[in-house]
């Protein structure tokens, strides 16, 4: 019956899909992250929301939550993000971002910290949730997929994306999958730069398997618990 009563549940809020992920910090199993869509009045909101376990926090706290609404585009399938909301928990760091996009003026207003600023919009932006969200969306092939920008602690940050089909295996099991994210060797960047955004996206389901990002204390690695 409790079964019953939590899939009425889930159908009633609209939730049409949650993933679960083990993170790991520095090699270390640290805690879960918990990625969910939830379809409302023709929107689509996705939560991130990362956490370190009791043992992991004494010497390192993170407590994430990333909340993005995206809005379809008229007479396209494409989605586009209309609001987002970064709450950034990390050691000492702490941060509250929070982006509002006027898509018609071609405009996003960020507010980092209380400070507000509008600035122009550039083409293909979104956070990382929002960008996994994009990927899965089309049609995944070897090779250049182009510049995007991503908003992070409410700054913009232009990324080169490339993908690359791979096996790879995870906890035992072998996968073929897309590795999606920026080359080690960004010319966007001045210099190299070890920690990069990674997914690594099943083929045939284009769910993301794992999840590689920086953080303030070097690379928090997601992978979804099967």
């Amino acid at each position: 019956m409790k079964k019953i009563f939590l899939l009425l549940a889930i159908s009633w809020l609209g939730i049409s899909e949650e993933l679960l992920y083990d993170v790991k910090i520095l090699g270390i199993k640290a805690g879960t992250q918990r990625i969910s869509q939830v379809e409302e009045s023709g929107r689509i909101k996705l939560i991130s929301e990362t956490k370190t376990n009791g043992f992991f926090s004494k010497f390192y706290k993170v407590d994430d939550y990333i909340e993005v609404l995206l809005e379809k585009k008229p007479l396209l399938p494409d989605y586009f993000p209309v609001y987002l909301l970064q709450k950034i928990n990390e050691g000492k760091y702490h941060g509250l971002f929070e982006a509002k996009f006027d898509q018609r003026k071609k405009t996003v207003l960020i507010t980092s910290d209380g400070k507000e600023q509008e600035i122009e919009l550039p083409e293909k932006t979104y956070d990382i949730i929002s960008l996994i969200h994009y990927l899965r969306s089309i049609d995944l092939h070897s090779g250049d997929l182009g510049e995007f920008n991503l908003i992070i602690k409410g700054e913009l940050k232009k990324i080169a994306i490339e993908a690359e089909e791979k096996n790879i295996t995870i906890k035992g099991k072998s996968y073929d999958v897309y590795e999606v994210g920026e080359p080690y060797n960004n010319p966007l960047y001045e210099k190299e730069e070890k920690e990069v955004i990674k997914i690594w996206f099943e083929k045939e389901s284009k769910i993301p398997l794992m999840i590689k990002a920086p953080t303030s204390a070097g690379a928090i690695t997601a992978i979804l618990k099967r």
